[in-house]
């Protein structure tokens, strides 16, 4: 859960960076290297990934020109064959794979794999309201319905509990985002807060936020800030 919390924070200190100028904004910059560095030795490979993932979409949508966006994909997608290929031709490639899946030890994908099959299996069983929990079965170190929150919600609230949570994500996405072209510091940290909703997006595919009371607190908290600054926006202009 620490790494969520730091893939999270990190938009929240790059906004206030973005707004800030002399020593505060060396203060920032030195507060991003430090969680960035943190976040690296939490070795949480879906919460890195999912906060690279979540800024080079927020970096896309700052792109207005249409042309423009074309040719960051192109060059992106260039980049990332080219990348891969050298990778591939000096045999690192495999090292990093083998490295990335093994962070926390060989159990740690192959225990996945089995919780979210049966998981999946179970929730076939009472799929409309779903289990109410997660449940201990022998032959799993850990809980079905857990390591997912997407799946856990799934496995625990059934397709009506899993459809509320999608809708509430789809409801957070559309009323925190300020279409107006201005530039303030509520816009920004709106803008900013894309980052953090699709952090938690991508984040909550292999991760159950919902364990730890303090980052769920955080997480909505931030959230909810997010809610009163589009607000505070449209009340100012």
């Amino acid at each position: 859960m620490f790494a969520s919390t730091l893939a999270i924070t990190l938009p929240v200190a790059m906004f206030f960076r973005n707004i800030s100028s002399g020593r505060t904004k060396i203060f920032y910059s030195f507060v991003i290297i430090l969680l960035t560095i943190a976040l690296i030795f939490t070795t949480g490979r879906v919460a890195i990934l999912s906060f690279i993932i979540a800024y080079i979409i927020f970096m896309f949508f700052k792109i207005k020109s249409l042309a423009i966006k074309t040719l960051f994909i192109l060059f992106l997608i260039f980049i990332s064959f080219l990348f891969l290929f050298w990778l591939h031709d000096t045999g690192i490639l495999y090292s990093i794979i083998d490295f990335v899946l093994h962070a926390r030890g060989e159990g740690s994908v192959n225990t996945r794999g089995k919780i979210y099959v049966e998981t999946f299996n179970n929730f076939l069983e009472r799929p409309f309201f779903g289990w109410g929990t997660e449940r201990d079965i022998m032959g799993l170190a850990y809980p079905l319905g857990s390591h997912s929150y997407y799946l856990g919600t799934l496995y625990k609230q059934g397709i009506v509990g899993f459809s509320c949570f999608i809708l509430i994500l789809y409801a957070l996405w559309c009323n925190t985002k300020i279409r107006n072209v201005e530039k303030s510091n509520f816009n920004v940290f709106n803008s900013y807060g894309r980052v953090i909703i699709l952090v938690f997006i991508f984040n909550s595919f292999t991760d159950v936020l919902d364990l730890d009371a303090t980052t769920m607190m955080f997480i909505w908290l931030l959230f909810s800030l997010l809610l009163v600054s589009k607000k505070l926006h449209i009340k100012n202009l």
